[in-house]
């Protein structure tokens, strides 16, 4: 049974690792483009599960059928959407977006955790204050009307997704090893939210 579960951990590991990997590459390579064809591969989907779903009604029985309006709105809007330019440019600003508040709101806690480390004189604290500028100033950055931001979010969500990717990668090509260290289980932590591990020091 542990040895089952070794197998799927490790396999879990390297294939989360290479999609991280490909994905985060192609981010790069290929910056909007990727979620644009994200969209495109989604609305298709849409699309012909709908026309597929209204071509199979009449052999369905009566309570397995879908709304015949859901069916309809879906072919619709599918077939509207995949012809709409805004609604791409929309998604992929809504990444951007997304990546960004994220940015700045790791940012204000970096702030904020180095404003507590600095009024209990708590030490190394600068690395916080650090962290808080470039992040915020990435997140502040990319929310900026006068530019277009998206391969700029999208190249660091590359670079992230790369190195996540790298590191689960390795976790999975060591995985046995580090499965059957016993001395691991002494040293076992379960990690708090972010949020949670910055204002850890004003809890305590």
């Amino acid at each position: 049974m542990k040895k089952s579960i070794a197998i799927f951990g490790k396999r879990q590991s390297i294939l989360k690792g290479s999609s991280s990997i490909l994905l985060g590459t192609a981010l790069m390579i290929f910056g909007d483009q990727v979620p644009r064809l994200g969209y495109l591969l989604f609305l298709l989907y849409l699309f012909s599960t709908a026309v597929w779903s209204l071509m199979r009604r009449s052999f369905q029985p009566r309570r397995n059928r879908e709304n015949l309006l859901i069916t309809f709105s879906k072919i619709f809007l599918s077939a509207y959407l995949l012809g709409s330019i805004q609604a791409q440019n929309l998604t992929v600003y809504l990444i951007v977006l997304i990546i960004a508040f994220y940015q700045i709101f790791t940012a204000s806690i970096c702030l904020i955790t180095w404003l507590i480390y600095k009024n209990n004189q708590i030490t190394p604290r600068l690395h916080y204050l650090f962290d808080a500028i470039w992040m915020g100033a990435f997140g502040f950055y990319s929310i900026s009307p006068f530019h277009d931001a998206a391969n700029f979010e999208l190249l660091l969500l590359g670079c992230y997704l790369l190195t996540l990717g790298a590191t689960d990668l390795r976790d999975g090509i060591f995985f046995n090893n580090v499965y059957e260290n016993r001395a691991l289980k002494r040293h076992l932590r379960v990690c708090l939210p972010i949020f949670l591990k910055h204002l850890s020091p004003s809890i305590l």
